[in-house]
Order: structure tokens, then sequence, then C-alpha cells
């Protein structure tokens, strides 16, 4: 439900003229209001106040501010009356009050004092500040404002994006919450895109306002937003709502910048090691593309500097560290990402999630403390994953399944419903790791039993490594279902005797292209035989220390889309000099990319 508004105006009216109505000057913000008490404040009969007490009070719509459209003149609104002298009420249309004039206004919280009241009731759609009186057991006047919105205008509707990263899935939100005054109730409506709307895309603020007269010319994008500011989006309805267009003003903020991301310390299964770590990932954001991860020891920062901002005189380390302890990460934007994100805390090398092998297993999970179980099936197929906690019904088990990636992949139930069982139906691919994490709103300091079951056909598999060219992948960011190509990095070398690797462009993965972004932390480090490496035309970044100690390394040859070096990615400190033979036209590009990451003894061809 849309969370109500506590700000709301107040004043009194004095008297009723034939054609409008002339309020007193009382105007005022606020959930409790104080004001002198008089023979016109809206209060019960038998109020305990007295004239030119100070009286505190509240009224708000009891449900939502925004009421059905009917076609009829307002009425059945519960209203909320609150004060420290009389108590609380319910008041109703016809028992405790009636409606004796409204005013136009501009909008849900137009709250100015210049307005004209006209005597009667509203019908049409529109926003309204209205008038009451009490009446019966109430008496004196007020005020509140309200909308009257009609649910088949998608005009009336909500409009939400998400920030983050805008790429047309699943990311508008089109919802209204309003009081059906007929069916005496509230009701919560979302849209379905495809169904009810077409999303057309966005455009800047000053390119809409270029050609806000003649808006043929305006060009819709629906690819990723990364600029901050308003934009404007275009909607047009479906079925129900066809012929209907709205363009919806938005805010933008800080999409292309890494502090306004969120990441979370997830498991990670490392093909190479053949061990779980632990990695920080977005939602949104892929790690060795669109950020980097360094490090160094807590002991070197202190907490006034994590608030104020991270130096660059620490000594800040690429990658993860090689042991378990307390750190402080600085999460640093690149290819178009800006900023940092810096944060401490305790950091596990290895890790030993719960592995599922079975049918059936039990574990346990605790308020405020997940519980990570891993998955990976011997066959591909359509498994049923149920979850079942000995708890209170009254509260919630929520359960969550992530891919290798650790995207989320569906929710085992939603938010809100109390429920401690639920499942969710699901393709799995063989080898493939997946991450059930189970959570409880059990505010309990203690452990609550669980079982998770899955179909009989499920067994066990150790998790299978990504190979192509000699070259181990991990992946990034899965394909999804609309034919979109997912992404992988190649974190290392099946042989260790090979001299030459060439690094696809893509490789294939249960049958769907997934692309190569990028070479990982430390990918060829340590690689004594390398002697030629030739980069695909997909990779864009190379992370710190991907060639660390290859002292036989003579050649790189590097794609057409390289946008970030990271510091040291080619440096070594034994071998020949290395050529980098680089596209003709991207030479005096790369050749800055190549000096900027500290590489030693070095030419570009």
């Amino acid at each position: 439900m849309r969370i109500k508004k506590n700000i709301l105006v107040l004043f009194a009216a004095a008297s009723l003229a034939t054609a409008s109505i002339n309020p007193v000057n009382t105007y005022a913000w606020g959930s409790s209001v104080s004001t002198n008490y008089g023979s016109d404040s809206l209060s019960p009969v038998n109020s305990k106040a007295q004239i030119g007490d100070n009286y505190k009070y509240s009224i708000c719509t009891s449900s939502s501010d925004y009421i059905k459209y009917t076609g009829k003149e307002l009425s059945n609104i519960p209203i909320s009356y609150s004060s420290e002298t009389d108590g609380d009420y319910i008041l109703k249309d016809g028992i405790d009050y009636q409606i004796v004039g409204y005013a136009k206004i501009n909008a849900i919280d137009d709250f100015s004092e210049e307005y004209h009241l006209t005597k009667g009731i509203p019908t049409e759609p529109g926003y309204y500040r209205i008038s009451i009186e009490g009446i019966n057991s109430f008496k004196g006047y007020d005020s509140i404002n309200i909308a009257i919105i009609d649910p088949k205008k998608l005009s009336s509707f909500d409009f939400r994006i998400d920030e983050k990263l805008f790429i047309n899935s699943n990311q508008i939100e089109l919802t209204l919450d309003y009081y059906d005054t007929e069916k005496q109730k509230d009701i919560s409506l979302s849209l379905t895109e495809g169904k009810d709307y077409n999303f057309n895309g966005w455009t800047t603020k000053k390119i809409y306002k270029k050609n806000s007269k003649n808006p043929n010319k305006i060009k819709w994008s629906k690819k990723s937003i990364n600029e901050s500011g308003k934009h404007y989006f275009k909607i047009s309805g479906l079925n129900e709502y066809k012929n209907q267009t709205i363009i919806k003003k938005y805010d933008v903020n800080g999409a292309q910048y890494i502090s306004s991301h969120d990441f979370g310390k997830e498991p990670y299964y490392n093909p190479c090691t053949k061990k779980f770590e632990q990695r920080f990932k977005s939602e949104y954001l892929t790690e060795g593309k669109d950020y980097s991860v360094n490090y160094c020891s807590k002991s070197e920062v202190s907490d006034y500097e994590e608030f104020v901002g991270i130096s660059k005189k620490h000594n800040w380390k690429p990658g993860y560290p090689k042991k378990s302890g307390n750190y402080v990460f600085m999460l640093k934007g690149k290819n178009g990402y800006k900023g940092y994100k810096a944060f401490s805390c305790h950091y596990d090398k290895t890790i030993n999630p719960q592995i599922i092998k079975g049918a059936n297993s039990n574990t346990t999970v605790t308020f405020f403390k997940d519980t990570t179980l891993a998955i990976c099936p011997s066959k591909t197929g359509e498994y049923t994953i149920k979850t079942t906690a000995s708890a209170d019904k009254s509260y919630a088990l929520y359960a969550d399944l992530y891919s290798s990636a650790y995207k989320l992949i569906k929710p085992t139930k939603e938010e809100g419903e109390n429920t401690v069982s639920s499942s969710i139906k699901t393709t799995l691919n063989a080898g493939e790791v997946y991450y059930l994490n189970l959570s409880t709103s059990l505010n309990i300091d203690k452990e609550i039993a669980c079982t998770i079951s899955i179909d009989n056909s499920y067994s066990y598999k150790n998790p299978k490594a990504i190979v192509k060219n000699n070259c181990i992948y991990s992946i990034t960011k899965h394909a999804d279902k609309n034919g979109s190509h997912g992404e992988v990095a190649v974190i290392g070398v099946k042989k260790k005797s090979a001299k030459k690797v060439t690094i696809s462009d893509y490789v294939k993965i249960n049958g769907q292209k997934y692309k190569v972004t990028h070479i990982d932390y430390n990918a060829f480090k340590g690689n004594k035989k390398l002697t030629t490496v030739k980069t695909g035309n997909t990779v864009e970044s190379i992370c710190a220390g991907a060639f660390a100690g290859c002292k036989k390394l003579k050649t790189i040859v590097l794609g057409k889309n390289i946008k970030n070096i990271e510091n040291k990615a080619l440096c070594r400190t034994k071998g020949k000099k290395l050529t980098i033979k680089v596209p003709k036209k991207n030479k005096k590009a790369y050749a800055k990319l190549i000096k900027n990451a500290k590489t030693n003894n070095y030419v570009v061809k």
C-alpha cells in the first residue's frame, strides 16, 4: 500500500455563503497541529477543550488520499481524527461529517493559502481541497486534500523506474493505490508491461524541451541511462488502456556513480581453485568490467576517514586478499562508471556453504543472519524447490534463488506474505552452481529449523568448468530467455604448459551465447610457458595482475574494444621486451591506457 502522508494542511471555516465558503486564516502543517480552540474548531460536541485552550489535533483520510472516480458526488470517505484532548475517531460521511465545499488545487501536496472554496461536492477527476463540517456528535469545520482518480486512465498511475540501470526489463512500475467508496475498501493495482502498456523509451530534458512543439522529432531511447538529471519517459497503453499515451518526468540520480549502487559479500565458486570464495556482487554491475576491487588492512584506515573519504596514500592492492581478516575495500568505477565506494568488513578467503546433495536437506536460519546453500544438479531439467520452516505462521520465511553470478532468478515467496512454506519451479543447468538464500522475519534469538526438498530427480554434481581454447571462463551475467547474450570473464588457463592462448569473442554455455567481456584479476599470473596471447574483440577490460609473472610472454594482440587496463595488468618484473600489437586506429588511445597502467619494458605496434 502507498505510505500515508502525515503532512496535511488544516484550516477552519467560519461561515458559509450561498456561492462560496470563506475560510478563517488558520493554516498549519503536520500530523499534530497546535492552535487556539474556538467555536469553529472541528471536535466532538462534548469536547473537553475550552475556548482559548491550546488544542493539538490531526485529520487525514484513514485510507488512501486517492479516491476512485464514480461519476457521482464524492462520498463515503473514512476520515481519521485525533486529538490529545478528545482521543481518536474514524469519522463517517453522513454520520460524523458532511462535505460543504471544495477548491480545485494543482496537486495532492498543494498547500497554498490562496484558493477559492465553492459550495457543494466535487464529482469530476482532479485534485481537491475539501471542507468538511462536523454533524451529530461532531461540530466545527476543517479540510483535507484528496485526489479523485480514474483507474481506467494511465495518467492516474504513479510512475517509478529503477534508477540504477534501465534497459526496459521489468524496471518500470505503474502502480495505483486508491479507496473505492462503493466497495468501501482499499484497492491496489499494478500494470504489466506488454499487457497493459508498452514502454516507448526515454529522452533527456534538453531534447524534450527543444522539440516539445514538434514531438515527432523526439528520439526515445531504450538504452541504459548513465547520467543524472531529469528525464522524460513515454508509455503507450494496450488493451483496456488502448489509445492512451503518457509522458512522465522523472529525476534520475547518479546511476553512473558507483556510490549509488548496492553491493553484497556473496559466495563465488572459483573453477580454477575449485573452492568457494567471497566476492562483492551488485545487482546490475559486473566486477572487472564496470568496477575494480582494491583492498588494504583495516589498521591503515580510521573510522573517521571511512566517513569523510578514503585517501590514496594507503597501501591499496588490487583484487582480493590472500588470507581471511579485517580489511577496507574500495570499489572503483570504470568503463563509464565513476567514483568509488569504500567500506570495512571481515573477509573470508574461503567459505564452506552447505551443499544440497540430495532430494532432502535440513538447515537452520536466524533473524538478521541469512543462510546460503549451494545447489548444483547433475542433469539439466525443471526442478521444484520447496522450503519449510518450523516457525509460527504469523511470521515469514524468505527463500530466494540466485544464479552462479548471484543474480536473483526468482523469490520463492513474495515480500509481505506471512507463511513459512513456499516453492519455486525453474530450470537448472547441469554442472552450474545456484545459491538458495534463506532469511526470516521471526524476530527471536534462536535458530529456526528448515527443510529444503527438491524433486527426486535431483542429485549433486561437482561444478563444471567452462573451457574453450584452453581458457577457463566464469559467468558474470546470465543470458535471458528473450535471447540477449550473457557475459563471461577469463579467469585462468586449463593447461599451464600452453605457450599460445587465443581468447574467444563468445563461448557457448547450455546452447546460449556468452560474450567475453574482460580478463579477471591474476588470470594468467605466474604462467611460465606462455609466449603469445590474442584477446578477442569483445574484451573491454584487463584487470590488475592479469599477466604478472609471465616472464616468457613476448606478444599480446589486443582487440578493438579495450576501454580499460588496470594498474600493472601487463607489468612483469622479468622477461624480454613485450610487444603489444593494437588496431591501427586505436594506437594513440591504447598507448595512453598502457602507459597509465604502469606497464614496463614494452613496445606498442
